[in-house]
């Protein structure tokens, strides 16, 4: 795989999904070939399946995603919904991209949201999917 091929999935579910991130990784995730997510999988679970499953590890931080998408590993960003300050009823997930960070540590991603705006077809950095209070909380992992 390639940090091209990810982008074009991400950008070719990005209007069919703009308004749930989690049937948006799942649709990405199905572009890729992949298949790690069930269909009734929401962002909560999707997370836990990242935090526990071998084929997925953790990265340190946005900059050790940025990396890895780089290279054309697929990444994804994310936050169970207890972990949200306040308490959210939704978690929130995101696919990261090869492209700039913000503030030297937002990566660019795109996502499809249920209570905030999608990232749009060009894509935007982690900061603007996540609130500022919870954007250096989200948790990073690599498919291995």
């Amino acid at each position: 795989m390639d940090a091209q091929t990810i982008i074009q999935a991400c950008q070719n579910e990005c209007a069919a999904n703009s308004g749930d991130c989690n049937a948006f990784v799942k649709a990405v995730e199905s572009d890729l070939s992949l298949s790690d997510f069930s269909p009734g999988d929401d962002a909560d679970a999707i997370v836990i399946i990242l935090e526990t499953s071998p084929q997925w590890t953790k990265l340190a931080d946005g900059v050790a995603a940025k990396a890895a998408a780089d290279t054309g590993v697929f990444v994804i960003g994310g936050m169970k919904s207890a972990d949200f300050n306040p308490v959210r009823v939704h978690g929130h997930v995101v696919v990261v991209v090869s492209g700039p960070l913000a503030q030297g540590q937002y990566p660019t991603a795109y996502w499809g949201s249920l209570d905030g705006p999608p990232s749009g077809p060009v894509g935007a950095t982690v900061n603007f999917s996540f609130r500022s209070g919870d954007r250096d909380r989200v948790e990073y992992f690599q498919r291995n």
